[in-house]
Protein backbone atom coordinates (compact mmCIF):
# COMPACT_ATOMS: atom_id res chain seq x y z
CA UNK A 1 0.00 0.00 0.00
CA UNK A 2 1.31 3.53 -1.04
CA UNK A 3 1.51 6.57 1.32
CA UNK A 4 2.20 10.16 0.55
CA UNK A 5 5.48 10.69 2.63
CA UNK A 6 7.17 14.23 2.83
CA UNK A 7 10.52 13.61 1.03
CA UNK A 8 12.28 16.74 0.99
CA UNK A 9 11.38 20.41 2.18
CA UNK A 10 12.68 24.14 2.54
CA UNK A 11 9.96 26.00 4.90
CA UNK A 12 11.06 29.25 6.22
CA UNK A 13 8.17 29.76 8.05
CA UNK A 14 8.17 28.33 11.28
CA UNK A 15 12.34 29.27 10.28
CA UNK A 16 12.96 25.65 9.44
CA UNK A 17 15.06 24.83 6.85
CA UNK A 18 14.51 21.03 5.74
CA UNK A 19 15.69 18.44 3.17
CA UNK A 20 15.08 14.58 3.18
CA UNK A 21 15.92 11.47 1.04
CA UNK A 22 13.67 9.14 0.55
CA UNK A 23 15.46 6.18 -0.78
CA UNK A 24 16.09 4.47 -3.99
CA UNK A 25 13.19 4.20 -6.61
CA UNK A 26 12.74 1.29 -8.73
CA UNK A 27 13.80 1.32 -11.68
CA UNK A 28 10.85 -0.58 -13.30
CA UNK A 29 8.27 1.00 -16.51
CA UNK A 30 5.22 2.89 -14.70
CA UNK A 31 2.19 0.32 -14.29
CA UNK A 32 -0.52 1.73 -16.81
CA UNK A 33 -2.96 -0.53 -15.83
CA UNK A 34 -6.65 0.60 -13.79
CA UNK A 35 -6.25 -1.96 -11.05
CA UNK A 36 -6.43 -0.94 -7.61
CA UNK A 37 -2.51 -0.78 -6.67
CA UNK A 38 -3.54 0.60 -3.18
CA UNK A 39 -1.85 4.32 -4.41
CA UNK A 40 -2.92 7.29 -2.70
CA UNK A 41 -4.08 8.90 -5.75
CA UNK A 42 -2.96 11.81 -8.52
CA UNK A 43 -0.83 14.41 -7.14
CA UNK A 44 -2.97 17.32 -7.36
CA UNK A 45 -2.51 21.14 -5.58
CA UNK A 46 -5.45 20.47 -3.59
CA UNK A 47 -4.08 17.05 -2.34
CA UNK A 48 -0.70 18.60 -1.01
CA UNK A 49 -2.68 21.78 0.13
CA UNK A 50 -4.51 19.30 1.80
CA UNK A 51 -1.04 17.80 3.39
CA UNK A 52 0.31 21.33 4.31
CA UNK A 53 -2.63 22.12 5.97
CA UNK A 54 -2.62 19.06 8.31
CA UNK A 55 1.42 19.68 8.83
CA UNK A 56 1.49 23.05 9.75
CA UNK A 57 -1.99 22.23 12.32
CA UNK A 58 0.51 19.62 13.79
CA UNK A 59 2.89 21.95 14.23
CA UNK A 60 0.81 24.52 15.91
CA UNK A 61 -0.04 22.00 18.18
CA UNK A 62 3.23 20.10 18.61
CA UNK A 63 1.86 17.30 17.71
CA UNK A 64 4.44 14.15 17.52
CA UNK A 65 2.32 11.61 16.29
CA UNK A 66 1.69 13.21 13.09
CA UNK A 67 4.61 13.59 12.05
CA UNK A 68 5.61 10.26 13.02
CA UNK A 69 4.00 9.15 9.74
CA UNK A 70 3.74 11.82 7.56
CA UNK A 71 7.53 12.61 7.42
CA UNK A 72 9.30 9.54 5.72
CA UNK A 73 11.82 7.56 7.75
CA UNK A 74 15.01 9.02 5.95
CA UNK A 75 13.81 12.34 6.98
CA UNK A 76 16.42 14.35 7.83
CA UNK A 77 16.04 18.07 9.00
CA UNK A 78 18.87 21.24 8.86
CA UNK A 79 18.02 23.87 12.04
CA UNK A 80 20.45 26.69 12.37
CA UNK A 81 23.07 24.45 10.29
CA UNK A 82 22.35 21.24 12.52
CA UNK A 83 21.90 18.26 11.07
CA UNK A 84 18.86 16.35 13.16
CA UNK A 85 17.43 12.72 11.93
CA UNK A 86 13.41 12.06 12.25
CA UNK A 87 13.42 11.33 15.78
CA UNK A 88 15.21 14.49 16.55
CA UNK A 89 13.70 16.70 14.01
CA UNK A 90 10.11 15.60 15.83
CA UNK A 91 11.74 16.16 19.36
CA UNK A 92 12.22 19.94 17.88
CA UNK A 93 9.18 20.31 16.74
CA UNK A 94 7.48 19.70 19.71
CA UNK A 95 9.41 21.67 21.89
CA UNK A 96 9.38 24.90 19.58
CA UNK A 97 8.77 27.86 21.56
CA UNK A 98 6.30 29.68 18.54
CA UNK A 99 3.43 30.94 19.80
CA UNK A 100 0.89 30.46 16.49
CA UNK A 101 -2.49 31.45 16.10
CA UNK A 102 -3.12 30.39 12.57
CA UNK A 103 -1.87 30.39 9.11
CA UNK A 104 -3.17 31.13 5.11
CA UNK A 105 -1.81 29.43 2.15
CA UNK A 106 -1.91 31.52 -1.12
CA UNK A 107 -0.18 31.00 -4.55
CA UNK A 108 0.15 27.66 -4.59
CA UNK A 109 1.88 25.56 -7.46
CA UNK A 110 2.83 22.17 -8.06
CA UNK A 111 5.28 21.01 -10.09
CA UNK A 112 5.18 17.36 -11.52
CA UNK A 113 8.87 15.70 -11.16
CA UNK A 114 7.13 11.97 -12.13
CA UNK A 115 3.90 10.00 -12.19
CA UNK A 116 4.36 10.00 -7.86
CA UNK A 117 6.56 12.58 -6.69
CA UNK A 118 6.00 16.45 -6.82
CA UNK A 119 7.26 19.65 -5.36
CA UNK A 120 4.42 21.68 -3.56
CA UNK A 121 5.47 25.50 -3.23
CA UNK A 122 3.33 28.75 -1.98
CA UNK A 123 3.79 31.45 0.26
CA UNK A 124 2.22 31.19 4.46
CA UNK A 125 1.29 33.76 6.28
CA UNK A 126 1.49 32.83 9.71
CA UNK A 127 -0.33 34.95 12.78
CA UNK A 128 1.89 34.16 15.52
CA UNK A 129 4.81 35.16 17.61
CA UNK A 130 8.54 33.65 17.74
CA UNK A 131 10.45 35.20 20.74
CA UNK A 132 7.89 37.87 20.77
CA UNK A 133 8.67 38.98 17.75
CA UNK A 134 5.85 39.07 15.38
CA UNK A 135 6.55 35.48 12.01
CA UNK A 136 7.51 37.40 8.81
CA UNK A 137 4.38 37.64 6.16
CA UNK A 138 3.90 35.90 3.12
CA UNK A 139 6.86 33.79 3.57
CA UNK A 140 7.27 31.37 0.25
CA UNK A 141 8.32 27.87 1.09
CA UNK A 142 8.45 24.67 -1.17
CA UNK A 143 8.13 21.04 -0.61
CA UNK A 144 9.27 17.72 -2.42
CA UNK A 145 6.38 15.04 -1.88
CA UNK A 146 6.50 11.37 -2.51
CA UNK A 147 4.52 7.80 -2.94
CA UNK A 148 6.57 5.22 -0.79
CA UNK A 149 5.16 2.17 -1.55
CA UNK A 150 5.19 -0.63 1.43
CA UNK A 151 5.78 2.15 4.01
Amino acid sequence: MGHRRLLAAILPVPALVLAACGGAADNKPANTSNANTGAVGPVTVDTLKALETKAFEAYKNKDAKYFETFLDRNFVMYDNGKKMDKAESIEMITEHKDEIKGFTFGDEKLTKLGPVTAVFTAKVVTDGTRDGKKIPDAVAFGKGYGEVKGR
